[in-house]
């Protein structure tokens, strides 16, 4: 049997950032790479941790980030209203 070895990307830098949404101590990126790509980043330690792995940064903030903008993108709304 043979074994597929991937080899490591190299880090790429971001072109530009398309969107942030700041949480209450964290702040979460949808950033735009060299080769047209699209990745999110956070800056809390589980991101950080996860990019060790050879992995796309994820944690929480970066999940909450992608559901909001994945409603405004549905909805075409920027901000989401919490009935109480």
């Amino acid at each position: 049997m043979r074994l597929k070895l991937f080899r490591r990307r190299p880090v790429e830098e971001p072109v530009a950032v398309i969107a942030t949404y700041p949480f209450s101590r964290r702040t979460a990126q949808m950033v735009l790479l060299k080769d047209g790509r699209v990745r999110w980043t956070c800056d809390c330690e589980a991101a950080i941790r996860s990019t060790r792995g050879d992995l796309p940064p994820w944690c929480k903030h970066i999940e909450k980030a992608s559901a909001k903008r994945s409603v405004e993108r549905l909805f075409g709304e920027t901000h989401v209203y919490k009935h109480h």
